[in-house]
Formats: C-alpha cells, structure tokens, sequence
C-alpha cells in the first residue's frame, strides 16, 4: 500500500517519492510522468492513461481500475483520483 503525508509518496516507512503537481517524481528525484487534463502521460508525453467516469483505464485498452479500488492502495493526501492512479502507475502498488 501506498501513502500519501502532504505531498510525499511513502511505502510503510520508506519515503518512495513525492508530487509536486503536475509531475511524479521516484525517490531519486527523477520525474517519472505527469497528469495534465483527464491523462496521465510518461515524460515523453505519451498519454498512458485517462479518467473515465468512475475508472482509470490504460490508453492500451488492457487495464481498467476502478477508482474506488485504486483509493485502498493509494490512501491519504489530498490529490485527485487522477494522481492517485498515476502514482499507483509509476511507483507500483
């Protein structure tokens, strides 16, 4: 499970990165993607995914996570749906 304090992403007592809207950044500081309108884009600027009513689903069409799933792997903090599935994308579960 995934926590959120502020805007810092923790792994039980690991701090594993942060948010500094609109970018994900890993521990190292690098800047693994971003989230710009409904999408969730890598730092090419591909789009990977979007927010479609109450789901997230890949641009691939192969995943589709509901919201309210993604919330009891991403809890706290105070980010959007949005950020809550681009930080579970990025920083795994």
């Amino acid at each position: 499970m995934i926590k959120l304090i502020g805007n810092d992403i923790w792994r039980e007592t690991k701090k594993i990165g942060w948010v500094h809207e609109p970018y994900i950044y890993d521990h190292a500081g690098t800047k693994r993607g971003y989230v710009e309108g409904h999408y969730i884009h890598d730092m090419s600027g591909k789009k990977l995914a979007y927010l479609e009513g109450d789901y997230i689903k890949t641009e691939d069409g192969r995943t589709t996570v509901k919201i309210e799933d993604n919330r009891a792997h991403v809890t706290g903090g105070s980010v959007s749906d949005l950020y809550r599935g681009a930080i579970r994308m990025f920083l795994g579960d």
